[in-house]
């Protein structure tokens, strides 16, 4: 009954939430002055870009890479503004509707409660709802990481099979597609770099996630007056004056700045991304969603984010509610991943008006936020030490079942 209970909480939830943020995307602000509108500051970005007009220090906040544009043009490049706030109406909504059917199935939800717990919690949150209501990237950005990992993973599982045969290129073109495309958003994605080539344990993915973005990159440079070289000094440029910390939220980068050791933001991150890619290097052959749980944690610290950026705490959240559903594999059996899935998803479903402005207005709830994630860390991180994974074994031998009774693999189910 309490599951039950749950359940109908968190729908009630989502579609309140989402129910409310659509509308406060279609309505929008018409200009820039008016208020937070992401998708306005990406509209005219792009526009303005495919237009050849110069728009590194000259439109609005622009601090995309190059091929950034290449990627927004299908949904905000060809529209007005009106139908490019449908399209990204429609596309957040795929966007929660794949990452829902994703969770369900990874998390090896059973029975309609559970799966109805697993596939809406994402859009009960109030950073889904404040990411869609502003036009944020957050969620497709969110589904382009998670598809991509979880595709090598699975083309890797079969592969591995005695007598299986080659990988197929399609898959390798889809996965670094979503890759790349995730690239746009270079503090999010990057560390799912690392856990995808590991991974992937193949050159020719990693390849072709370059070779991919290289080519947005040259796409979109052909359209505006400077060349690629000036364009990215621009680029950078841009990000190191326009990005406005003191909005961010709970991140190495905010942390320096208090001690204040501000000139140790870029090494310290480059720190944090080594000592990741050499931990995922370590435990390559850990369970898949374990490395993405630890990954999402270190890409939601290791360099600036925002309110709307804890969509990526859903990673971890499936991560533990995987081990919540078999016992057997989770140190403390059940109790312990519990426990800290409670912890790490509560604060979630919290108004957004309980965060403060900005969403940085809370530092208590901050603080235990952030403790609650090194914990979460650690309990992952824990979860490799001498103990067999699941992305080791054949698929054929694993053990437990998924949503429709069909065995998991280490990446999407067929």
């Amino acid at each position: 009954m309490a599951l039950v209970l749950t359940g109908v909480f968190v729908g009630w939830l989502a579609v309140a939430r989402v129910g409310d943020a659509v509308p406060r995307l279609l309505r929008g602000a018409v200009t820039v002055a008016e208020g937070p509108d992401d998708l306005l500051h990406r509209h005219e970005e792009t526009q303005a870009w495919f237009a050849g007009q110069p728009v590194y220090g000259h439109v609005g906040r622009a601090t995309y890479p190059p091929a950034a544009y290449t990627v927004l043009w299908p949904f905000v490049g060809w529209l007005d503004l009106a139908g490019a706030r449908i399209l990204w109406a429609a596309t957040c909504l795929a966007g929660l509707a794949a990452l829902g059917w994703i969770g369900a199935r990874q998390a090896y939800a059973r029975g309609p409660p559970e799966v109805a717990l697993v596939a809406l919690f994402l859009a009960a949150t109030s950073p889904a709802a404040v990411g869609i209501a502003v036009g944020q990237l957050s969620i497709p950005l969110l589904l382009a990481v998670v598809g991509g990992v979880l595709l090598l993973g699975r083309e890797a599982a079969r592969s591995n099979v005695g007598g299986a045969p080659a990988p197929r290129l399609s898959i390798d073109l889809a996965a670094a597609t979503l890759m790349a495309a995730a690239l746009i958003k270079p503090n999010s994605a990057i560390p799912f770099m690392l856990v995808a080539g590991v991974v992937a344990r193949r050159l020719r993915p990693i390849v072709l996630i370059g070779a991919i973005y290289l080519s947005f990159t040259l796409v979109a440079d052909a359209f505006q007056p400077a060349d690629a070289t000036t364009l990215m000094r621009q680029w950078l440029e841009m990000i190191r004056r326009q990005v406005h910390y003191k909005w961010g939220r709970a991140n190495l980068h905010l942390w320096l700045d208090a001690v204040p050791l501000r000139q140790w933001r870029l090494p310290a991150s480059l720190i944090s991304l080594a000592a990741l890619g050499m931990w995922t290097w370590r435990n390559r052959r850990a369970d898949l969603w374990v490395l993405m749980g630890v990954t999402t944690i270190v890409s939601r610290l290791w360099a600036h984010h925002r309110f709307y950026d804890d969509v990526l705490l859903w990673v971890p959240a499936i991560t533990l509610f995987r081990l919540v559903s078999r016992p057997r594999d989770g140190r403390f059996g059940a109790a312990g991943p519990f426990f800290l899935l409670v912890l790490l998803v509560g604060p979630l479903l919290l108004p957004y008006h309980v965060f403060g402005k900005r969403g940085t207005g809370a530092p208590v709830l901050e603080w235990l936020q952030v403790a609650t994630w090194l914990v979460v860390l650690g309990y992952l991180g824990w979860q490799t030490k001498g103990r067999p994974s699941e992305a080791s074994e054949p698929p054929s031998t694993t053990r437990s079942v998924g949503v429709g009774g069909s065995p998991p693999s280490a990446g999407l189910r067929r």
